[in-house]
């Protein structure tokens, strides 16, 4: 499993429709296999949305546009949208199928955030 995520300042990004590089991690056994890091550039939402989803499976941000949800979901990319926090711990929770808790949601969403993983 692949699991990308737009990174700010050694943060998850706040903004997912604006980010323009990735930190993308390999998962093997639920534990981190590798990382690098991928520069999709400005292109539009529908450019980056195809870039990332050659690149993963699953996509980890903090906010982001409905336009962005739907473009990422036509290219089959699974989304853990309105986290915060250090990209490496979430991944980690992520690759081990546990839902992050409530100190790495976005402030403001109250009880309405879900995966999008199906989960």
């Amino acid at each position: 499993m692949k699991i990308a995520v737009p990174v700010w300042e050694d943060r998850i990004a706040p903004v997912l429709d604006t980010a323009d590089s990735f930190i993308v991690y390999d998962i093997e056994h639920g534990v981190i296999d590798g990382k690098r890091d991928v520069y999709i550039g400005l292109g539009s939402l529908r450019e980056k949305a195809v870039v990332l989803g050659s690149h993963g499976d699953i996509l980890v941000c903090g906010a982001l546009s409905h336009d962005m949800e739907m473009f990422l979901a036509a290219v089959g990319m699974a989304i853990e949208p309105w986290l915060m926090g250090a990209p490496e711990l979430v991944v980690l929770m992520i690759a081990a199928g546990e839902t992050p808790g409530p100190s790495f949601i976005m402030p403001g969403l109250g009880g309405q955030w879900r995966s999008r993983r199906g989960t």
